[in-house]
């Protein structure tokens, strides 16, 4: 059997010029045309290295449909729209690609060749202690736009499907769309509007209001996203409750899931 042929992925930006020293992160995303199967994924930099995330929820996809895309949901997956009640990241699990470019300019096409969709164990690292010190930083200097940009790979990051087509939709220009919102601080409990009942934004005021911490270590937000579906025009939206929490031992971002609106949309054709 012969390699597929190489895919035309296009760059997507995740963070705002300057708000990580260390490393770059940005997406690829490759959308098959006619069936309109979305391909997403992370490239972090880190010391003149690119990596690629590795999918917790995705599987190298069969030779069968390698044309199409290079990972697919895995059996224990129920689909592209389901949600878990809580998620936790920890670690950033990714594998070395010293093939991939260390920068692109946002919306430039890359010409990426076939290449195994499951790494040898050789190639593969954790940057979560890369990580580490971005995070603290950020956080000591309580930079509300810096946060909320590093809240919102976080949540990228923890909640990563691999195959919506308005996931990796970080940048500022999506913000501005209203796509993602993240809130800080007592004004954060807005973000709730009529989405919650009273119990619940008692709970999110008294967990918001502080901000962060006199120490400089842990703050709660809530993540307001909106991610466009692949295959049609509808969406999957989302409310949730955020914590990051650092330390020189390593960081611990969780959050909860409030609220969750799924919206087929009409199918493209």
């Amino acid at each position: 059997m012969t390699s597929p042929s190489p895919k035309d992925w296009w760059m997507v930006p995740l963070m705002p010029a300057g708000v990580l020293e260390q490393i770059d992160v940005y997406a690829l995303q490759y959308i098959t045309s006619m069936v309109y199967i979305t391909t997403n994924d992370i490239v972090l930099v880190h010391a003149g290295m690119p990596h690629v995330l590795e999918h917790r929820r995705c599987a190298p996809a069969e030779p069968e449909w390698a044309n199409f895309t290079t990972h697919r949901l895995r059996d224990s997956v129920d689909s592209a729209t389901s949600l878990e009640q809580h998620a936790r990241l920890v670690t950033v699990p990714a594998y070395r690609a010293p093939h991939l470019p260390l920068s692109l300019q946002e919306g430039e096409i890359l010409t990426r060749p076939f290449e195994p969709a499951e790494p040898p164990a050789s190639r593969r690292v954790d940057l979560a202690p890369a990580l580490l010190p971005e995070l603290a930083r950020v956080l000591r200097a309580g930079d509300p736009a810096a946060l909320s940009a590093v809240l919102a790979l976080l949540d990228l990051l923890a909640r990563f499907d691999g195959h919506r087509r308005g996931e990796v939709h970080l940048s500022a220009a999506q913000h501005d769309r209203g796509d993602l919102r993240v809130g800080l601080g007592a004004p954060g409990v807005e973000l709730l509007g009529d989405r919650a009942d009273e119990p619940t934004r008692a709970r999110v005021a008294a967990a918001l209001t502080p901000g962060i911490t006199a120490d400089g270590t842990r703050v709660q937000a809530l993540i307001d996203k909106r991610e466009a579906l692949s295959s049609s025009s509808g969406h999957l939206a989302r409310l949730c409750l955020a914590s990051l929490e650092v330390s020189p031992g390593g960081f611990v971002y969780e959050d909860e899931l409030l609220w969750t609106e799924y919206d087929p949309g009409i199918e493209y054709s």
